[in-house]
């Protein structure tokens, strides 16, 4: 049982949920699309307030901040973050540069991942995770490989059964078993399944095919995980 009872503002907690899956540029926080961008509602306060918030989590060791570059040949580093340092950020730095390029990315610490669960409570075992990229990403017409990470078998089921992206190779389909593995950046959870397979992208003659169940809802097992988010 975690017996963390930390406190926090609604502003920081929003912030420390804004990065539980993956890092987030800091310019983003001024975009005027922002609950577009991070699909989830934002908590209305203004830009002053939200960089106010943003230091006293640094500050507090739940978030780093660290320097990203378009060189390949210039590793990433952490960065001290005051002031007058994300006032320049925030005024500098825009979403038009190319992506994951010359940002300041801000993430959760491992207190910053033990406060976040404290507060929201979030049920691992409703996790879901899952990752597509295209095998030869210069043809096209390449199938995709899915993988698929859940403490919850039946979750991984219900993903396969309500697929509706493309046409599933079923010669690829293979669950399996993994004694450890890294849910989010911070997160690492013990005996996950893992579901893997290829599918096709539908063709015209495809469009009238449906899943064999009905499709997948990730809201579902996402407020099943964290009501919170």
């Amino acid at each position: 049982m975690n017996t963390l009872n930390p406190s926090l503002t609604r502003g920081e907690l929003w912030l420390l949920n804004t990065v539980v899956d993956f890092s987030l540029p800091i310019c983003c926080l001024k975009s005027e699309n922002l609950e577009a961008l991070l699909n989830k509602a934002h908590y209305g306060l203004p830009l002053e307030v939200i960089a106010k918030d943003l230091l006293n989590l640094y500050h507090q060791g739940l978030i780093e901040v660290e320097k990203s570059y378009d060189d390949e040949n210039k590793e990433s580093e952490l960065i001290e973050l005051t002031a007058d340092k994300l006032a320049d950020i925030l005024t500098n730095e825009t979403r038009t540069l190319p992506v994951h390029f010359n940002y300041h990315y801000y993430y959760l610490t491992e207190k910053g991942g033990a406060y976040w669960e404290a507060f929201t409570q979030a049920d691992w075992y409703w996790y879901l995770l899952d990752e597509y990229w295209q095998i030869d990403c210069d043809n096209e017409d390449s199938p995709w490989q899915v993988e698929v990470y859940s403490q919850n078998f039946e979750l991984l089921q219900e993903f396969f059964y309500g697929f509706s992206e493309g046409v599933i190779d079923k010669s690829t389909v293979e669950f399996s078993q993994v004694d450890s593995f890294a849910m989010t950046y911070w997160k690492k959870l013990p005996n996950v399944h893992k579901l893997s397979f290829q599918y096709d992208e539908f063709t015209n003659e495809d469009l009238d095919l449906k899943p064999l169940h009905k499709s997948w809802d990730r809201s579902y097992c996402d407020r099943r995980w964290c009501e919170w988010r």
